[in-house]
């Protein structure tokens, strides 16, 4: 059942939804001091998954937080000779679920 439910959207229209819901989180975080994106602005260079960095905190302590005190679930991954923290949203993530997140990462960088 899943898979002809998966079938039945369709690969484009899949990675129609997680390009739209990565560049809407970080459209919103884009600029604001403190926060670091590491994906590409190019859509072409990525899909759904995203990486970014808040100034002065480890990713490890930004990903501890945003579970701790918003119950936001992202990973640390490594990036060059540091780390980061990764977005991945799915196919059923909410634009009001990317809205917590963008007031998570702000309040975070403040």
């Amino acid at each position: 059942d899943a898979l002809r439910f998966h079938a039945s959207i369709g690969t484009a229209n899949k990675e129609a939804r997680l390009r739209y819901l990565a560049a809407y989180w970080m459209d919103r975080v884009r600029g604001v001091s403190g926060v670091r994106l590491y994906t590409p602005r190019d859509p072409r260079r990525h899909g759904a998954l995203a990486s970014f960095g808040i100034d002065g905190m480890p990713a490890r302590v930004v990903a501890e937080r945003l579970m701790d005190e918003y119950r936001i679930f992202t990973v640390v991954r490594g990036i060059g000779d540091g780390e980061c923290v990764r977005v991945t949203p799915h196919l059923y993530t909410s634009v009001e679920d990317l809205d917590a997140l963008v007031a998570a990462i702000r309040a975070l960088a403040r």
